[in-house]
């Protein structure tokens, strides 16, 4: 989506929409990462800077909204679910958070470029990781818990981080110390991840960037190449698919003894 550029006048000073919507856009990001450890205030900061994001632009944002309007059936089926649900006060609120994340998801979409969004995410995300290494505690067992409080808190953000990482390494229009921050960053997740002592966050992070790669890869590709492509990937997940199948009592052996997790765990 082309993001169109005018400027605004502040008193004696004129400064560039796309300037005021990459600040909020960012502001937004960083509450949105901060939650859970700065809670209400990171809570207060997303919420903030999404509105205005929405209310900069309305008569842009309403059709943004509707022409996404698939988005829309998870928090209109949320809202409705108050009508059954056992405690629809809080369904009620939940469903209420939902839909206003995904406006200012899509707001932020509408607004923001997309490389500006994956930018702020990294930036916010590893200042985030390197101070729960820095900071953060650890469980009695040594699983890092950070400033998350949590090691599957902890570990998906590390994972979210590497793989955001590896997003700004490829591409060629991030500036280089951003490109070798972010390079290194790929290098140090897994080894965040692992002393979180998550290894479902460990095999989510290569199915991730694979995914990017192949997504890369269609790009460039012709129509008879995608469809070739994406056949082959359909054909190899079949089959690791049956043969997880035909092996899941070895495979799930295997995964509780390198975990050493009980078989009761859910």
């Amino acid at each position: 989506m082309a993001i169109t550029d005018t400027t605004t006048a502040y008193g004696r000073f004129t400064i560039a929409d796309s300037s005021v919507d990459r600040v909020l856009g960012t502001v937004c990001i960083s509450g949105l990462v901060a939650v859970p450890f700065l809670g209400s205030l990171a809570a207060m900061m997303f919420l903030m800077s999404g509105v205005a994001l929405l209310l900069r632009k309305p008569a842009d944002m309403v059709p943004t909204i509707l022409r996404h309007w698939p988005l829309l059936i998870l928090p209109l089926f949320c809202v409705l679910s108050t009508l059954w649900s056992r405690q629809p006060n809080e369904t009620f609120r939940f469903a209420v958070q939902l839909s206003a994340t995904l406006g200012f998801a899509l707001a932020l979409a509408h607004s923001v470029p997309a490389r500006t969004v994956v930018q702020a995410l990294f930036v916010v995300l590893g200042a985030a990781v390197m101070a729960s290494v820095a900071f953060g505690t650890s469980r009695g067992d040594g699983a890092l818990l950070g400033l998350y409080g949590s090691k599957n808190a902890m570990a998906g953000a590390a994972a979210l981080f590497g793989v955001v990482a590896f997003g700004v390494v490829l591409d060629p229009m991030s500036p280089r110390l951003l490109r070798l921050c972010a390079a290194i960053g790929v290098c140090i997740a897994p080894v965040i991840v692992l002393n979180a002592q998550s290894v479902s966050a460990l095999v989510v992070m290569p199915i991730a960037i694979t995914a990017m790669l192949s997504a890369l890869a269609l790009r460039h590709l012709p129509p008879l190449g995608r469809i070739a492509l994406l056949t082959g990937l359909g054909l190899l997940t079949l089959l690791a698919a049956l043969a997880a199948v035909s092996a899941a009592d070895s495979i799930a052996t295997t995964f509780l003894d390198v975990t050493g997790k009980d078989i009761t765990l859910t």
